[in-house]
């Protein structure tokens, strides 16, 4: 029998709300983890899986505190000890590899001494032991030249280089356990398979137990021995990881399964309805009851207990598993027929474009070029057609997300044209460009930490596009918040989050939502989506998202632009995705009658170009 390096149980982790209520966040989790054994916590966010994680290191977050259990490392409680007896631990006997090692990495530090810090706080080595180490740790995470990769700052490193130094820094202690917070988010295809294969190899060379958290199922399947599925703070299925992916006997990982796409069947992946309770919402019964298709009145009334069931070495949390044992050869996404757009009109052209991030000399400046012989994006040809779903793909550094950024406005051309509806010249210089035509263009950034104001509240930076493009304000633009808001946020946020700054907010998808609402809902004709979906959303959200955002694009028909990680085998759903233009409607049939208005004044401005006239319309028609 394998030895046990940690122990959890039943352990509950809750908070108090601001009526005193004592709430559970994490609710009676039981699980191990053995010696050179690689476990992955998969779930949405907010399930409770990055909690856990941290909880066995002994580390509970902020205004948390445990209400019951223990996390027996060794057979010592993580959290009895003091602050002292933890550092003793903590990079010594377990370490972190954080999800974004560009900023865990000290920008000004060298990498090398960097490492160097990790030796010393952790290990007994000389200077000249430290020395030949940090060469040694460099060699084993597989980075070139390792005597050279050490006098070199973070950002002379590639995003790929970046993890592969927080993984030595992590290992310089030699640990028996890591913990990898999605270590592999936001890197291109080519290096998240590099990554992974190193883990991998760390694995099978250190006999290092490893816990893999992430939402990234095809992250998990490549590196884990075993898979434990979080949901609502509770862990409800938990096995072998060919046992889980294979015959998933839970309906919250069949819905998970069901949302990946397969590049040999060409459609959008089915993503679950609805979303995961607020804590503390469930008082009794099953709290996957509202999104599950196998429920009953039993599982409304009753919450079943985790399972463990012999023949398939699984424990599962559920009344109904026996109903999905029979399902499991169904695990395929619908089909969906492509259209045909050759008929089309053009609604973006690029023409022999060259983009360079060359320094303008005096010179330039006053003529408006940019002199660079080496442009970093060269002679681009793309043809769009309104309607047109393009996908641009490549690995990092490959110049998609220059493209777009081109056509936005925000990156000036060296070379070349961009022609817009009816071979009409955009100015490449943004402050050039009329009040429509930004309108019209919409880019949707990847990383809402960065497009977001992390002091504005998400009602305030809905409001701003009806202010910037319409001069929307008072009761009526208040009118079409509250709607947005009730059906989109609230598929993340609850009201009163909706009133606090972005950067409170703890739900990354509910970050990302809300990233994407501000650039589809003025009815734009063209939407730039730099890899929307890839940096946190799980997997039934990011597929989820698609057809919400292409059912905004709908309502002005015209061109959705993406720009795809391929290496989750989209691009079969890329090509896919013009078919549903001119065939989804925006408005649920439930939606209320100002939502319509508010539809209706917006494409009459865009229809008359000013709030006046389609005011005056609109009242006429309602």
């Amino acid at each position: 029998m394998s030895e046990i390096i940690e122990s959890v149980k039943n352990l509950s982790i809750g908070f108090n709300s601001q009526k005193g209520k004592q709430i559970s966040i994490l609710r009676n989790v039981s699980t191990n983890i053995k010696k050179g054994e690689t476990v992955g916590i998969v779930g949405e966010s907010g399930s409770g899986k990055s909690t856990l994680a941290l909880a066995m290191m002994g580390y509970i977050k902020q205004g948390l505190f445990p209400l019951k259990g223990e996390c027996l490392f060794k057979s010592e409680d993580l959290l009895k000890m003091s602050s002292r007896q933890l550092e003793k631990i903590r990079g010594r006997k377990i370490a972190m590899i954080p999800q974004n090692a560009g900023q865990a990495l000290t920008p000004n530090l060298k990498i090398g001494y960097q490492i160097d810090e990790a030796l010393k706080l952790h290990t007994d080595l000389n200077k000249t032991e430290r020395d030949k180490k940090i060469s040694e740790l460099l060699h084993k995470v597989r980075l070139p030249s390792p005597e050279t990769m050490a006098f070199r700052y973070p950002h002379e490193l590639s995003g790929g280089q970046q993890q592969r130094v927080a993984v030595a820094m992590a290992l310089a202690g030699k640990p028996d356990l890591l913990l990898l917070d999605e270590p592999t988010t936001g890197l291109d295809v080519t290096t998240q398979a590099h990554v992974l294969e190193l883990l991998r190899f760390i694995a099978k060379d250190t006999g290092t137990s490893m816990i893999y958290v992430s939402h990234d199922l095809g992250a998990i399947a490549q590196v884990s021995d075993r898979i434990v599925v979080m949901y609502a703070g509770e862990i409800v299925l938990e096995g072998p990881a060919r046992k889980i992916l294979k015959e998933p006997i839970h309906p919250y990982t069949y819905g998970l399964l069901k949302s990946i796409p397969k590049l040999s069947l060409a459609g959008l992946p089915a993503s679950m309805p609805g979303s995961q309770p607020q804590p503390g919402s469930i008082n009794e019964g099953c709290s996957f009851y509202d999104r599950c298709n196998l429920a009953t009145d039993n599982c409304k009334k009753n919450s079943p207990d985790l399972e463990h069931i012999k023949e398939l070495d699984t424990n599962v949390r559920c009344f109904n598993y026996k109903e999905l044992i029979n399902q499991n050869n169904n695990l395929q996404t619908s089909i969906t027929k492509k259209s045909n757009n050759s008929e089309a009109n053009e609604v973006l052209k690029l023409k022999d474009v060259s983009i360079s991030y060359a320094k303008q000399k005096f010179f330039d400046q006053l003529l408006n070029k940019i002199s660079d012989q080496n442009p970093t994006v060269k002679d681009i040809n793309i043809d769009i057609k309104k309607g047109e779903t393009i996908a641009l793909v490549g690995e990092s550094g490959s110049g998609k997300s220059t493209i777009l950024k081109s056509i936005a406005g925000l990156l000036k051309t060296k070379d070349g044209q961009i022609k817009f509806e009816n071979d009409r010249i955009l100015s490449s210089d943004l402050k050039m460009r009329n009040p429509n035509d930004l309108r019209a263009i919409q880019l949707i950034f990847q990383n809402p930490d960065e497009s977001l104001n992390p002091n504005h509240t998400v009602e305030q930076i809905l409001s701003q596009p009806l202010k910037l493009y319409f001069n929307l304000s008072g009761d009526f633009s208040q009118s079409i918040l509250d709607h947005e808001i009730k059906i989109n946020a609230n598929a993340f946020l609850s009201v009163d989050e909706t009133l606090i700054p972005t950067g409170e907010i703890v739900n990354v998808e509910a970050t990302l939502s809300v990233g994407v609402y501000p650039s589809s809902m003025i009815s734009p004709i063209t939407i730039l989506a730099d890899t929307s979906t890839s940096a946190g959303f799980n997997t039934s959200t990011s597929y989820g998202c698609t057809p919400l955002t292409v059912t905004f694009t709908n309502n002005n028909p015209g061109l959705m632009y993406y720009e795809w990680d391929f290496g989750n085998g989209t691009i079969s759903n890329v090509e896919e995705l013009s078919n549903l233009v001119g065939g989804c409607t925006f408005t649920p049939q439930n939606a209320s009658d100002t939502l319509i208005a508010a539809q209706r004044l917006v494409s009459l401005i865009t229809e008359k170009g000013k709030l006046g006239s389609a005011l005056s319309i609109l009242k006429n028609e309602m």
